[in-house]
């Protein structure tokens, strides 16, 4: 697999924090009611409450537990769940995975990707979490990837791989066949729609070897 990049070297009584071990957050005054998600503005800022019932939480809530629970070789998740809800501005969401964007990769090895959603099903209830290793951080806006790559120096991450929005628009578009089939040119009105959606802001993907 190639992943070479810019780096080198519920009920009430449920509750996240049953995922979350003992990594304590600041909270604010008022621990049961969530911040609202407002995505488009520059405002928000999300807040981890561990303690409040899945009921109430978001997903970004679910996955910052889930990643809470995962730790292999030099992967540590409590600095980098504090490092990003300390910068809320920097990000949209994150998640830990596998490395599912690269196409060319499934295709040389006929290995599909809905292969590997299957094998995390399977596996949900092992402590390992699927075995999930990539951390995905989908950035704010184009100009917040610099500064988390920087971030990702200081988590120690082995490499990174950036999706900008023209990878991204091909892939979340399935424009890829179109273009071999239509052309380029053809096609660059429907790219630059999807490049100009804010589901196409670049991805961040790190890993630890």
């Amino acid at each position: 697999m190639i992943r070479r990049g810019i780096l080198s070297g519920a009920s009430e009584a449920g509750v996240v924090g049953s995922l979350a071990s003992e990594v304590s957050f600041e909270k604010e005054a008022a621990p049961t009611a969530l911040a609202p998600v407002q995505i488009a503005s520059r405002s928000w800022r999300p807040m981890y409450k561990p303690d409040q019932p899945l009921c109430t939480a978001t997903t970004q809530d679910l996955w910052t537990a889930l990643l809470l629970k995962r730790h292999f070789n030099s992967f540590e998740p409590e600095p980098i769940v504090q490092a990003l809800y300390a910068q809320p501005q920097l990000w949209r969401k994150f998640w830990l995975g596998w490395l599912v964007f690269d196409l060319e990769f499934y295709q040389k090895t006929g290995e599909a990707p809905i292969a590997r959603l299957l094998e995390m099903l399977v596996y949900a209830q092992d402590e390992r979490l699927c075995r999930n290793d990539v951390l995905y951080i989908q950035s704010a806006d184009d100009a917040c990837v610099p500064d988390l790559l920087d971030l990702a120096k200081q988590w120690h991450a082995d490499d990174c791989e950036v999706y900008d929005r023209t990878r991204l628009a091909k892939l979340l578009g399935n424009l890829t066949t179109l273009i071999e089939v239509l052309g380029e040119e053809a096609m660059a009105p429907q790219l630059e729609e999807w490049k100009e959606r804010a589901i196409c802001t670049p991805i961040i993907a790190m890993w630890w070897d």
